[in-house]
């Protein structure tokens, strides 16, 4: 489908730049087919999954027929040029400093914090890549001397999994 409605952009209007956020790998191989232009933005640092050498020979290759590549940290532009001598632009994610400002003045009726615990609020994706199973092992064996309280706060596709670690640990 993607196809498709791409070659019909095409046939209307050669002026096509595609910007692809998911699926980089094969939207990259299709826009060099076509001839189009492509900016890829980049979001799962490599360091997570390119442990095996074909990984990294197919990453490598692919990315590197990308026009940009765009990532959203230093050390992930660093990480790209390193691994796999790619030249990424490093694009902050949005971040809306008012509204930060005004919910942070925001009186919130919560009773998490407690004294003479470690209080500890982890804010983030509940995927792979997050691997909050690592950090509930990290507060586990902290709890064995110092008293905890852990509020996670996120969705994904490894909710069950940690909520099943949670239960049963």
């Amino acid at each position: 489908l993607s196809l498709y409605l791409l070659m019909k952009k095409i046939l209307t209007d050669r002026n096509v730049i595609v910007l692809c956020f998911q699926g980089n790998a094969y939207c990259i191989l299709m826009c060099k087919i076509l001839g189009i232009k492509v900016i890829v933005r980049s979001n799962s640092s490599p360091s997570g999954w390119s442990k095996k050498i074909l990984k990294i020979i197919a990453y490598k290759t692919i990315y590197s027929l990308a026009d940009e590549v765009i990532v959203n940290s230093v050390e992930f532009k660093n990480e790209m040029k390193k691994k796999f001598n790619i030249n990424a632009i490093c694009i902050y994610n949005p971040f809306n400093l008012k509204e930060t400002q005004k919910f942070s003045k925001k009186k919130v009726n919560f009773k998490f914090f407690k004294k003479n615990f470690l209080n500890v609020i982890n804010v983030a994706r509940l995927n792979e890549q997050k691997n909050q199973i690592f950090l509930l092992k990290a507060i586990q064996k902290i709890n064995e001397t110092l008293p905890v309280k852990l509020l996670l706060i996120g969705d994904g596709n490894e909710k069950e999994k940690i909520i099943n670690f949670i239960n049963n640990n």
